[in-house]
C-alpha cells in the first residue's frame, strides 16, 4: 500500500510538472512577411517564434507542407490560405499548434465607358470590369472624382481627358488603370458676360458672347429669362419689370 501511494504521488508530480512545462515549452507561435501578397506568384517568409520545440510541421493551406523551422513558401494562386504550424517538444511530450491566414490577392483594374466622343455637355457612364476590387477611386481628368463602382459623369467643357481608376482589394492591394485621351468632347465652350447685372428698371444690358470653339459658330440662341429671346451674337436687351432673371446662351 505504501509503495502504491508513493507511485501515485510520483505520477501526480510527473503529470503536474509536465503540464507546467508544456504551458511554457513548445507553445506554437509564428510570424510572416510580407503581411499580404498583391501578386502571384508570391513568396512569403515564415519565422518560427515558438519556445523550445524540436520538431515543426507547417501546413500552408494550399496542399504544401514543410518541416523546416523557418520555411520560405511561394503561393501560386490567389485566395485566403489558413497556415497551420504544429510544434512538438519531445522532451516533455508537449504538442501545440496555431493558425493564421495569409491573404494573396492580385486585383486588376479595368473599365470602359458608354460614350467616349461627342458634343458637350457629354454624359457618359463608366463600367467597372475590374477583378478583386472592394473600393474604387476614379479621376475623370477634368478635376472631378468619384468612389462609385459604376459612376456617371458629365463633361461640360470641350477637351480631351485622361481617365484613371484605382481599385483596392480587401487586403489593401491596389491596381491602377489609366486610359489616355479616352474622352473627347467637341463643340463650343459656351461663355458670355454682361456690362451690368443689376439696376433700376428699365435696365438695358449689353451681352457679349465669349464662346470659344474649334470650328466656326453658326448660330446663337439667347434666353433672357423674362420670356424674350435673341439670335444675335452680342445682343442688347432691356428689362422692363423688376425681378431676378436667369440668362442662358445656347
Amino acid at each position: 500500500m505504501r509503495k502504491f501511494l508513493i507511485a501515485l504521488l510520483y505520477l501526480s508530480f510527473f503529470i503536474t510538472n509536465t503540464f507546467a512545462q508544456c504551458s511554457t515549452f513548445g507553445v506554437a507561435k509564428f510570424s510572416f512577411s510580407p503581411a499580404n501578397g498583391c501578386s502571384v506568384p508570391k513568396t512569403i517568409f515564415f519565422t518560427d517564434q515558438s519556445l523550445l520545440p524540436d520538431t515543426w510541421l507547417w501546413d500552408f493551406g494550399d496542399g504544401s507542407t514543410s518541416t523546416a523551422q523557418n520555411p520560405i513558401h511561394t503561393f501560386t494562386s490567389v485566395g485566403d490560405f489558413t497556415v497551420k504550424l504544429t510544434v512538438v517538444n519531445t522532451t516533455y511530450g508537449c504538442t501545440s499548434f496555431i493558425t493564421k491566414v495569409v491573404s494573396i490577392s492580385a486585383p486588376n483594374a479595368d473599365f470602359t465607358a458608354t460614350k467616349t466622343f461627342g458634343c458637350g455637355p457629354l454624359t457618359t457612364t463608366f463600367n467597372d470590369s475590374s477583378t478583386g476590387a472592394s473600393q474604387w477611386d476614379w479621376d475623370f481628368g477634368d478635376g472631378n472624382t468619384s468612389t462609385a463602382q459604376n459612376p456617371t459623369h458629365i463633361y461640360s467643357s470641350p477637351g480631351t481627358y485622361n481617365v484613371k481608376l484605382i481599385i483596392t482589394a480587401s487586403n489593401g492591394c491596389t491596381s491602377t488603370k489609366t486610359r489616355s485621351n479616352y474622352i473627347q468632347v467637341i463643340g463650343p465652350d459656351t461663355k458670355f458676360s454682361a456690362n451690368t447685372t443689376s439696376g433700376n428698371k428699365p435696365l438695358t444690358v449689353n451681352f457679349s458672347n465669349e464662346t470659344t470653339a474649334s470650328s466656326p459658330i453658326v448660330g446663337w440662341l439667347w434666353n433672357f429669362g423674362d420670356g424674350n429671346t435673341s439670335t444675335s451674337q452680342n445682343p442688347t436687351h432691356t428689362y422692363t419689370s423688376a425681378g431676378n432673371y436667369t440668362v442662358s446662351l445656347k
